[in-house]
């Protein structure tokens, strides 16, 4: 039902992202927020990917990304149950979130 409309928004926004399975168009989102981290006010990055939900199928959790010459590795996958996926990103290296990521807040 969304597949026209996701393929729009994709072309419009999106950009090439690499994967272990090849590439694939995304939305990169590095949005800035500012918000209370342990009790402390705290600014953070939130690092997700929003991409076609066939075009990133054959990624698990610890995927490796390369985006913007840069390498992560998938957190989780969440389906918006619209054709779309959300991909929450970690560091590469130690597996966590790069740090003052909060990429489950707006769960």
């Amino acid at each position: 039902m969304f597949e026209n409309l996701n393929k729009a928004v994709l072309l419009s926004f999106g950009e090439q992202v690499g994967s272990n399975s090849g590439l694939f168009t995304a939305i990169v989102d590095f949005e800035e927020v500012s918000g209370k981290l342990g009790g402390f006010k705290k600014d953070y990055t939130k690092m997700e990917l929003v991409a076609a939900e066939g075009a990133v199928a054959s990624l698990t959790i610890g995927s490796q990304i390369t985006v913007r010459g840069k390498t992560y590795r998938v957190a989780d996958k969440f389906d918006d149950g619209g054709g779309m996926v959300r991909i929450p990103l970690t560091d590469p290296v130690s597996g966590s979130a790069p740090e003052g990521t909060n990429w489950m807040e707006n769960i």
